[in-house]
Parts: C-alpha cells; sequence; structure tokens
C-alpha cells in the first residue's frame, strides 16, 4: 500500500496529531514533548529546516518499508489461501467421504451368500464391518482437532474386524475339511455314530442346566446346609456328563468336534467347582459364627447366579456342534462344498474391496490428509523472519521529536505483527478452526496505527 499526502484542515490534522501523540505517550515520557498544533485560525509554526529535511527522508524510508510490508502480506495470504489441505473443512470432507466408503463395504459384506453353510461365517463378517462402520460414522459426527480418542475407537474396531475375518476364515476351511472327509462312507458312518451319542448328551447337559435353574429358584427358602446338599447332587450328576462327553466316538470328523465338546464340558466343570467351593466358605463362616442365619438372600444365594455366562457359552457350543454334524450328514457333501467355494469366491472379493478402503484411510492419516505440517512450519520459520527484518527497518527510521508520535506508532504496528506471527509459528495446528485469528485482529489494527501515523507525517509535510 502506498501513502499518499495532501492537504488536510488544520484543526482536523491537530485533532490527529494529538491522537497519536496520545497513543504513543508511554514510549515519550523521557522524550522531547511533541510541539502542540496551533489552534483554530492561529497561523501553523513552519519547520525548521533540519527538521523539515529529517520528515522527508522519514517518509521516503517508509515507503520503502511499505512495499517490503505490501509484499510480505500478499506472500502470506497467498501462502494462507493454498493451505487447503490443513483446514478443518477437508477433514469434515475426508471423513464423509470414509464414512461412505464404510458404509459400501458393510454393503458388500450383506451381498455375501447365506446359505444354511455359510450363514453363521456370513453373518460374523457382517457384525464385523456394521461396527467398524459405526466406528468411522462416530468419528465423522464427533471430530474435534487434538482429539485422538475417536481415531483409537476407528482403530478398535478395524482390529475387531480383523479377529473377524480371521475366524470366518478358519472356520471355512475347517468346515470345507469336514465336508471334504465326511463324503467317505466310512466317515459318515462314523459321523452318525457320534451324532447319536451326542444327542443323549445334549438332554442330559441341558437338563442338568434346567436342574441347577430350579436350585436357584428354591435358593430363597433354603438354609445354608440344604443349598449345598442340593449342590453336591447337582456336582455329582454333571460328573456323569463329563464322562459321557469323554465317551462320545471320536473317529475321524467327530475327533475335532468331540475336542471342543470336552474343553466345554471342562471348562463349566471348574466353574461349577468355583460356586462349590464359595458355598462350602460360606458354611464354614456360618458354623464359626462370623455370619447368622437367615440369610436366604444374603452372599450365599447370589454366588449361584455366576454360573449363567458360562451355561450360555456351553449351549452356544452345543448348538453349533448339532448344526455342523447336521450339515455333515445331510444332503450330498460336495454340494455344501460347492457352497462354501461360492462364499469363498464372493469373499475374496470383498477383502479386496475392504482392503482398498482401509488403504485409502491409511494413507490419508499417514499424510493428515496431506497436510504437511513440517513444511508449515518451515514457512512459519520464514515468514517470522521476514516480519522480524520489516520491524527492524522500522525501528531504524529517523526519531526527531516531531516525528516521533509517528515513529512509535510504526514500531507499535510492527511488533504487533511481528508477536502475531511468532505466536502462530508456536501455536499452531493442523485443522484448527481460528488459527490465523489473532494475525488477523492484530493485522487490523496495525493497519490503523500506520494510517493514524500517515495522517501525522502528512501534517508535518505542510508545514512550510
Amino acid at each position: 500500500m502506498k501513502v499518499r499526502f495532501g492537504s488536510l484542515i488544520p484543526p482536523l490534522l491537530g485533532l490527529l496529531l494529538l491522537v497519536a501523540v496520545a497513543a504513543c505517550s508511554e514510549a515519550t515520557d523521557t522524550l522531547p514533548a511533541t510541539p502542540t498544533p496551533a489552534p483554530p485560525g492561529q497561523a501553523v509554526e513552519p519547520l525548521p529546516p533540519g527538521d523539515r529535511m529529517a520528515a522527508d527522508a522519514f517518509s521516503e524510508e517508509w515507503q520503502t518499508i511499505v512495499e517490503e510490508l505490501d509484499e510480505f502480506q500478499r506472500d502470506f495470504d497467498g501462502w494462507r489461501a493454498g493451505l487447503t489441505s490443513c483446514h478443518g473443512s477437508s477433514v469434515y470432507e475426508a471423513l464423509q467421504g470414509f464414512a461412505a466408503g464404510s458404509a459400501g463395504v458393510t454393503a458388500e459384506t450383506r451381498e455375501l451368500p447365506r446359505t444354511a453353510v455359510t450363514r453363521e461365517l456370513a453373518d460374523i463378517v457382517i457384525a464385523a464391518a456394521e461396527e467398524e462402520e459405526a466406528a468411522f460414522r462416530r468419528l465423522r459426527d464427533r471430530w474435534q482437532p487434538d482429539n485422538p480418542a475417536l481415531f483409537e475407537g476407528v482403530e478398535e474396531s478395524r482390529s475387531v474386524a480383523a479377529r473377524a475375518q480371521r475366524d470366518a476364515e478358519d472356520m471355512a476351511l475347517e468346515l470345507r475339511e469336514q465336508l471334504e472327509a465326511a463324503a467317505s462312507p466310512e466317515e459318515r458312518a462314523a459321523l452318525q455314530d457320534f451324532s447319536d451319542a451326542l444327542d443323549a448328551v445334549n438332554d442330559d447337559w441341558l437338563g442338568f442346566h434346567d436342574d441347577y435353574a430350579e436350585l436357584q429358584a428354591a435358593a430363597v427358602h433354603l438354609d445354608d446346609f440344604a443349598e449345598i446338599g442340593e449342590l453336591d447332587r447337582l456336582v455329582a450328576q454333571f460328573d456323569k456328563i463329563v464322562g459321557a462327553v469323554s465317551d462320545l466316538p471320536s473317529v475321524g470328523v467327530a475327533e475335532g468336534l468331540v475336542e471342543t465338546l470336552q474343553a466345554t464340558v471342562e471348562a463349566e466343570r471348574e466353574a461349577l467347582l468355583e460356586v462349590h467351593g464359595k458355598l462350602q466358605e460360606n458354611l464354614t463362616a456360618l458354623l464359626e459364627g462370623q455370619i447368622q442365619l437367615p440369610h436366604p438372600t444374603g452372599p450365599t444365594g447370589s454366588h449361584l447366579d455366576e454360573m449363567g455366562p458360562v451355561f450360555d457359552e456351553s449351549e452356544a457350543t452345543l448348538k453349533q456342534v448339532i448344526r455342523t454334524t447336521t450339515l455333515l450328514l445331510d444332503d450330498d457333501p460336495r454340494e455344501k462344498l460347492a457352497e462354501i467355494q461360492n462364499f469363498d469366491e464372493h469373499y475374496a472379493a470383498l477383502l479386496l474391496s475392504w482392503d482398498a478402503f482401509h488403504g485409502r484411510y491409511n494413507d490419508w492419516r499417514r499424510t493428515d490428509g496431506g497436510c504437511d505440517r513440517t513444511e508449515v512450519l518451515q514457512s512459519l520459520d520464514r515468514f517470522t523472519l521476514r516480519m522480524g527484518e520489516v520491524g527492524r527497518s522500522v525501528r531504524s527510521l529517523p526519531q526527531s521529536s516531531y516525528l516521533l508520535p509517528m515513529y512509535n506508532l510504526l514500531v507499535e504496528a510492527a511488533e504487533r505483527e511481528e508477536g502475531a506471527i511468532r505466536a502462530l509459528r508456536n501455536s499452531w495446528r493442523p485443522f484448527t478452526v481460528d488459527a490465523f485469528k489473532v494475525v488477523d485482529q492484530e493485522r487490523v489494527t496495525a493497519g490503523r496505527l500506520r494510517r493514524l501515523a500517515a495522517v501525522g507525517l502528512e501534517e508535518l509535510r505542510d508545514r512550510s
């Protein structure tokens, strides 16, 4: 910007000069006083020749500084305008795209074949994709700068999805191997023996769970002695189920199914004995007088409820083993192998899309969406140095008594902009909403100070 000088009405000039002097009063307490403008109607005292020359030199040097300052501000504004990848709006746009991309992956998982053979495999993958999609939606809707929690939520959902994919792949492989083995007459005969024996074990196991539920319901009416006596009877009843599981036929394909049931029945037995031990501790405490009767709804009864999750897990395993056995026995295994093959083909195409989506997201995260933090900070370093040079040029202007008010105004303006650029360098973070707010405010203030100084300088140069 160029400072243009012209004639002004003397009273107005006097008023503006008084404002300039007041704005710089703190800096001029120990310096010669600035001449007071003449009252309206009174002749203005001419400048001495030496001061006139100083004002001309001041004006010429200031014009050079103005050109440097204009160039600095143009360069800064142009750089800032090109910093779109570091604006918060770019993040919102990217997150909207990733939420849509995740929804597309979920939609593709729902297209996986869901026959009697592959339904469970598909459902595992679909549930994982839906959870990942929900995490991306939360990230899109709640994102804030410098808040990693939502990004961590996305990573956690991706880990869960990866585990689900591996589980589905392992289950598909195992089912394929079982179907291939079940195609032989010998394997089918052995599997049929296993299925017949499993029916009896399943009835006894579920019957035990019913008997345990009856004890839970009756516990409120039982004392400690009767309650633990009933539990002793149930433990003995369950030991027979453990033995029956161990005796299941385990030839060929049935071997893996029996191992699964054995692990499940042993886990339930351990949990049952743990509950029994806690009830026994309560009974011992009762006999030693540490607790008082009656307490039908107290600590003793509550321990029986601890078996609920264990029973749920056991019943889920039983259902899965029975379902697998039925699949292997019913119809022609070759038809089911064809269904597995069809699932694998669709699943492979899904993984390509899913992995490509993750790749795009990974690239965006790695580069902050193209916002190069190092480059931005290096640019701010350069702008800080340039603004510092402008400030030094301002501070080197002449400082005669007549020029001191204008000098102080220009120095203050330069220091304000210098400080704002330094503060931006130290506080800048990508994607913040008002990163440049202080710079904008200080530039406006500095502009007012410079215009005020220009008015005062023009008044001095008009004095002849």
